[in-house]
């Protein structure tokens, strides 16, 4: 198996799976990885033998991204200087649970508002409308 299609099966395991992001994410490594160990003068079949069947590793990476509580999952990568970045899954339900509470809070707010300037509002309207309609009448 060449390196293209180890990250073709790879990918195409992760994508039912996995938001495109993480694929993408996870893609990346792999390529990086397979890359640096090739500038250590490994060969390309020698890595891709070590790192085993790519359907296998995406199973490995959808279980490890699943939570079954629904909570937050922390994902760590190690780039090649050693590095390591961490990423937050935040599961569908706090977003959708964050949009409501900013629609209420500005609902509140503009209500506030209006509920401030309406005694203020009100009689000017209805002073305006009056001038309007006594001028109609006159004319």
């Amino acid at each position: 198996m060449s390196r293209q299609e180890f990250i073709d099966r790879l990918r195409a395991s992760l994508n039912s799976s996995l938001a495109p992001s993480m694929v993408a994410e996870h893609v990346r490594y792999y390529e990086d990885y397979i890359r640096s160990e090739m500038q250590k003068g490994k060969s390309e079949e020698s890595v891709l033998a070590s790192l085993g069947d790519p359907r296998l590793i995406a199973r490995t990476i959808i279980q490890t991204n699943s939570t079954e509580d629904g909570g937050y999952q922390e994902i760590n990568y190690q780039n090649e200087s050693g590095e390591v970045s961490r990423h937050f899954s935040i599961p569908g339900w706090v977003w959708i649970l964050v949009v409501i509470l900013v629609l209420v809070v500005i609902l509140s707010v503009v209500m506030s508002v209006l509920s401030f300037l309406a005694p203020i509002l009100i009689p000017i309207v209805v002073v305006g409308f009056l001038i309007k309609l006594f001028r109609d009448w006159l004319n």
